[in-house]
């Protein structure tokens, strides 16, 4: 461990590089400037705006400025390599964006049901008093451990027996019931952290859960619908009414019985609970009850669209499939992996964080700066909100040859700062303080099914599949969704 003494000469020094690179930084005013012709204008224009993103850093440099991105701030600072990501993480305030779309919805929730908002929309001590409680039991890796073994390894089989009475004689899967596979695995498996046992969603579906996660898919269409308008949160729109009714039911209709169900669960249960954790820790009904909302919401589609992601690049590479299936097969004969065999699947997980990459789910982040910060010259001043341009990062050549190529094995080949910045580019869950606390379990659950599922079937494209391209639904969706089969190996996994 780092002594006091050595963090505080870093930072002095750290302070000094700063100071001396502002003296000699361009103002603000210089930083590139988007023009409105390359904005997006139209509502499909919306659905692939990580394409222009991209398309910006190509065109105006590493950093660049565009007016009211997502509606959220009037003037926004673009960064788009890994080494000015790291920068903004490192200078930022551990703080979300502010959208006006949420500020609608917490004006309304406060209004019409007194309630007060989840932790995802509140800053400094409030947050880190809430969000504790939650992250103490779901970063913890003993604890990932133990929900792996227990409850992760029973869901991965539910998958399994899913896929098999779903198939045709072919193996083919229709694509709504391949999500509502991957949904409810996902769902199943994150409440299995926050409950500390599984609910069974895939062998015994609850109507509610289910509701729920129509909700959830609603929810980010209509964050994009709502972010479309001139002046989202502002008008009274068909679309901002659309939304907040959707927050309506997620949080005070669906959210409260399943909270309700989670209680039961959880008291027939010795293993590690956040909910228990959180209900010890002090935390108030309603704050309990907003923040599971939230953590159900944010992890559920995230982690389902992750899947079937990754499912879609073992088709369009079933060599890379091949040497996967091989390495698990070879660790966990046949077997669910354990939360002990899961760091052995090195060839997987480099699977994964390719399709990170190459196919991520979530494409952006934000921090204002906590300080005046020097970013390719330009000087940044204190409080300006600076996003990350993943999109452009994650195709970084420097870092990346051929960059729209899945190649797992490039995981493999960079030195130790090569691949702190590759790893920041490719980077799913955020940084900092303000990182996604279910990362951890992500991850685990990530791994545990895609090796079951390599074990018991050879994934490929249906006759009629077609590659699908990502859209932006404030979460990167594939579309069309994948047609995919499933093909049954001689191994199984019990």
């Amino acid at each position: 461990m780092l002594s006091t003494r050595h963090l505080v000469r870093s930072a002095a020094r750290r302070f000094v590089r700063q100071q001396s690179a502002a003296v000699n930084a361009k103002p603000y005013s210089e930083i590139p400037f988007v023009d409105a012709a390359d904005m997006p204008k139209t509502p499909s224009d919306m659905m692939v705006s990580h394409k222009f993103w991209k398309q910006w850093s190509d065109k105006y440099g590493p950093i660049f400025r565009t007016p009211s991105p997502f509606h959220a701030i009037d003037d926004a600072v673009w960064v788009s390599t890994p080494e000015l990501i790291d920068t903004a993480f490192r200078n930022g305030v551990p703080s979300r964006g502010v959208f006006p779309v949420w500020d609608a919805w917490n004006v309304h929730r406060a209004t019409e049901t007194g309630t007060k908002v989840g932790s995802f929309n509140v800053q400094g001590e409030d947050w880190s008093r809430r969000r504790r409680p939650f992250a103490q039991v779901m970063l913890d890796p003993k604890i990932v451990a133990v929900v792996g073994d227990k409850f992760v390894s029973v869901i991965c089989e539910e998958v399994v027996s899913f896929i098999r009475k779903q198939a045709n004689s072919k193996g083919d899967i229709d694509p709504e019931a391949l999500k509502e596979m991957s949904m409810r695995f996902a769902f199943d498996a994150n409440l299995s952290v926050l409950y500390g046992t599984t609910c069974g969603l895939l062998s015994n579906p609850d109507p509610n859960a289910d509701k729920f996660m129509q909700l959830v898919r609603r929810w980010f269409h209509g964050m994009v619908a709502v972010l479309s308008d001139p002046e989202p949160g502002v008008t009274d729109s068909p679309a901002l009414k659309e939304f907040l009714a959707i927050n309506d039911e997620m949080h005070f209709d669906i959210g409260p019985k399943l909270l309700e169900k989670g209680k039961k669960l959880m008291e027939q249960s010795d293993a590690p609970s956040a909910l228990r954790n959180a209900l010890e820790a002090g935390l108030t009904e309603n704050e309990i009850h907003m923040d599971m909302v939230g953590y159900m919401l944010a992890a559920a589609d995230t982690t389902a669209n992750t899947t079937n992601w990754l499912l879609t690049n073992f088709v369009k590479y079933p060599e890379v499939q091949q040497k996967a299936y091989e390495e698990s097969m070879r660790i966990c004969g046949g077997k669910v992996p354990t939360a002990e065999q899961v760091p052995q699947l090195t060839y997987l997980r480099a699977c994964l964080q390719e399709s990170f990459r190459v196919t991520p789910t979530a494409v952006h982040g934000m921090r204002p700066m906590r300080e005046d910060t020097v970013f390719n010259g330009y000087l940044v001043p204190k409080g300006q909100m600076v996003l990350m341009n993943f999109p452009a990062a994650k195709k970084d050549e420097r870092y990346f040859d051929d960059p729209e190529v899945f190649n797992p094995d490039r995981w493999s080949k960079f030195s130790k700062s090569e691949n702190t910045m590759a790893n920041i580019a490719a980077n799913n869950f955020s940084r900092g303080p303000r990182m996604c606390p279910g990362a951890r379990v992500a991850r685990m659950e990530l791994m545990m099914v895609a090796s079951t599922l390599l074990q018991n079937f050879k994934v490929e494209g249906s006759d009629d599949f077609v590659p699908p391209t990502a859209q932006f639904a404030f979460v990167m969706l594939p579309s069309p969704d994948p047609k995919l089969r499933f093909v049954p190996r001689q191994h199984n996994v019990n």
